[in-house]
């Protein structure tokens, strides 16, 4: 961000000065205008743009782990990475509890008492599901989340 503004400023000073002495503000336009306006706005309010990014990356890192219901959000970057790290855990979670000869049920139960926001709301509909009568693959598959992933999900179908 420091570099870019340096950059900026460097443009405002030396091209857009120079520039200004050949072609009027009033008579710049196209690229010339759109460069002369972003260099002077990144110039003049670096401070705003420093902290609406710092603004984005306390939402981002806060939506992680308690923004539940975010559908669109989870098919892209960042939140998307966020939904394969917490389903690969998820997985490898039930899996030890299973090699210990925890049922099913109890397992995904307890899994949901230790966890996010975001996570518990989706172990919740998954324990809904199954006290249906609906194995777990199902009872993911279910609930219309897509959770752990579609892959893993068809893959616990069969």
């Amino acid at each position: 961000m420091g570099i870019v503004v340096l950059m900026m400023h460097m443009v405002c000073e030396n091209v857009i000065a120079k520039l200004a002495r050949l072609v009027s503000r009033e008579k710049q336009e196209g690229a010339l205008s759109l460069l002369t306006s972003i260099s002077e706005f990144m110039v003049h309010f670096a401070w705003l743009l420093l902290f609406g990014l710092l603004a984005l990356s306390v939402f981002i890192v806060w939506s992680m782990w308690h923004w539940t219901r975010r559908k669109i959000a989870d098919s892209m970057l960042p939140w998307s990475v966020c939904c394969v790290v917490q389903g690969v855990y998820f997985l490898l979670n039930i899996a030890a509890l299973l090699r210990v000869n925890i049922p099913v049920m109890q397992a995904v139960h307890m899994l949901g008492e230790t966890t996010s926001p975001w996570l518990e709301m989706r172990i919740n509909e998954t324990i809904h599901y199954m006290r249906h009568g609906e194995h777990m693959g199902l009872a993911l598959k279910s609930t219309d989340d897509h959770f752990p992933s579609r892959d893993c999900v068809n893959q616990m179908m069969l």
